[in-house]
């Protein structure tokens, strides 16, 4: 359970992305650690789309609860459902996300788990039967490898990190929730910047984590701006560790801002017009990512304003159909 406070949030009230990313990574990597048991360390590889579904605001409470999906040779899915707790004790949908953990040894290569994962109730098989089927329409992102560097654009913004012992999670290896935290923070400046104003995370796309970060390594990161709506825009965001001249990609995100006015309202931001080859690219690359987004959008807007119970004791999750 997490209560938004007002550090977790913008000038208005409403929470900031980064702090929802890394609370849900925060909870699926506890639930990883549970099903490794010992066996060695876990970290994130890969993240879907995640969503904000509805608003969240100061005072808010939310529920996080998180379950393993599938289990692999040396991997597991964890699934998270993040939950609004209502005035009159029900709960609307806040987020959800599918995360895939790779169990690591001490040499940081794959480690095998030598476990499954049954099931006793006709829900638990639903979500292990719902879960191997997005994780094999993931394969083809995963064996993809880092997305190559672009090209400068004229809205971009490069900041730099010091790994300390705060960003890990129980190792010398940077937690991923930080990570994200991070990327979110520098995207959303470059966003706020342009729209001249207040921005919300709407959405981040699937995200791929292809090297470790450790305490001591220096962190860029470079945000730019891809392309620009009405009300929201684009926002991609690379990460990559810096040694010397050499730069290692470690992640690579695309992050969906929504101007808003004061009372949390969309609002019509600047337009923009791409002029270099190097925005044509990445503006039409944006426009393919945003029309497969649209087709999660239409399931969510189906619960959006739905109403559910927490029976006591009860294990399952209430967004299983999202899973």
């Amino acid at each position: 359970m997490r209560v938004v406070m007002p550090r977790h949030a913008n000038p208005v009230g409403f929470l900031f992305g980064g702090n929802m990313l890394s609370w849900i990574v925060e909870s699926s990597t506890s639930t990883a650690i549970g099903t490794v048991a010992g066996r060695g360390e876990v970290v994130l590889g890969f993240m879907g789309d995640m969503h904000f579904i509805n608003p969240i605001t100061v005072g808010s409470v939310l529920v996080l609860r998180s379950w393993v999906g599938h289990v692999g040779r040396s991997s597991l899915t964890a699934l998270t459902e993040v939950l609004l707790r209502r005035p009159a004790g029900t709960y609307i949908a806040a987020s959800f996300a599918r995360a895939i953990y790779v169990c690591i040894g001490p040499d940081l290569r794959p480690q095998p788990l030598d476990a499954a994962i049954g099931w006793r109730d006709e829900w638990e098989k639903e979500v292990a039967e719902r879960t191997a089927d997005w994780r094999r329409s993931v394969e083809r992102v995963l064996e993809s490898g880092p997305i190559p560097p672009k090209g400068r654009v004229r809205q971009e913004m490069v900041s730099y990190r010091r790994i300390a012992p705060e960003d890990t999670f129980s190792s010398e290896l940077m937690f991923a929730g930080r990570l994200l935290q991070f990327m979110d923070e520098i995207a959303g400046i470059l966003a706020y910047g342009y729209a001249e104003g207040l921005v919300v995370t709407a959405s981040v796309d699937q995200i791929s984590f292809n090297s470790p970060v450790r305490v001591g390594d220096t962190l860029k990161l470079v945000a730019r701006l891809t392309r620009v709506w009405r009300s929201s825009m684009e926002v991609e965001c690379d990460a990559l560790v810096v040694k010397g001249e050499e730069e290692r990609p470690v992640s690579t995100s695309y992050f969906t801002f929504v101007g808003v006015d004061v009372s949390g309202r969309p609002r019509e931001v600047p337009p923009y017009v791409p002029v270099s080859p190097e925005e044509l690219e990445v503006w039409e690359e944006a426009g393919a990512r945003r029309e497969r987004r649209r087709a999660s959008l239409s399931r969510l807007e189906a619960i959006r304003h739905r109403e559910f119970r927490l029976e006591p004791g009860s294990a399952q999750p209430v967004l299983i159909n999202l899973f």
